[in-house]
């Protein structure tokens, strides 16, 4: 299911570190990559390891765990049989390149694209919500700034780790607090019953 943060709309950019793989892709920008889940449904992440499969009709691209990347047109990525997927480029808006004889063997765009949505808020993402509003696809809707890709690389996590053991100490010290203010409601209740008695 959904998970979607209603407070802010910020996202904050991971740093891009460089892979030894080809079919790696980062993100830099505010976009998402589609990804159709087991049960049928797109979800959205911004995990761009990415490797090509054998597919029914070539070679589709799909994430580590199998799930196939949507392409800009909303379908399942896939080349075909007459592309060899380890001499596909990708240049920064998501174009599918490569080598053709008619063009010196230079990297030729194929006519496929990797999909990049955006969400009006994408704290939280996993799946379209009314809280993050529609997904826009970059290649036709109006996003305002486009996101590009960089292959060969991915994006590394975005979490402050001292803000965040910062958020957990504040966190534990409140449910001190309460455990230690309920454990005296106890102590008060268990007295007056006594003077009760």
């Amino acid at each position: 299911g959904s998970r979607v943060s209603a407070v802010t709309s910020q996202y904050v950019q991971g740093s891009v570190n460089k892979t030894d793989s080809d079919t790696d892709f980062a993100i830099v920008g505010n976009g998402f990559f589609g990804v159709v889940g087991e049960d049928g449904q797109t979800y959205y992440t911004r995990n761009g390891n990415f490797g090509f499969s054998i597919a029914t009709e070539g070679y589709m691209l799909c994430t580590s765990e199998g799930l196939p990347v949507l392409s800009s047109d909303g379908n399942e990525l896939v080349l075909g049989t007459e592309y060899d997927p380890t001499k596909i480029t990708v240049d920064g808006d998501g174009n599918l390149l490569y080598p053709s004889e008619e063009n010196n063997n230079n990297p030729t765009a194929i006519g496929l694209k990797i999909g990049l949505f955006q969400f009006a808020n994408p704290a939280g993402l996993v799946m379209e919500t009314e809280a993050s509003g529609i997904a826009l696809n970059e290649d036709i809707d109006d996003v305002g700034k486009k996101s590009t890709l960089k292959q060969g690389y991915l994006e590394a996590s975005n979490v402050n780790v001292a803000t965040e053991m910062v958020n957990l100490i504040t966190a534990q010290r409140a449910y001190e607090l309460c455990s230690k203010a309920i454990t005296t409601s106890d102590t008060m209740m268990e007295q007056a019953n006594n003077l009760k008695r």
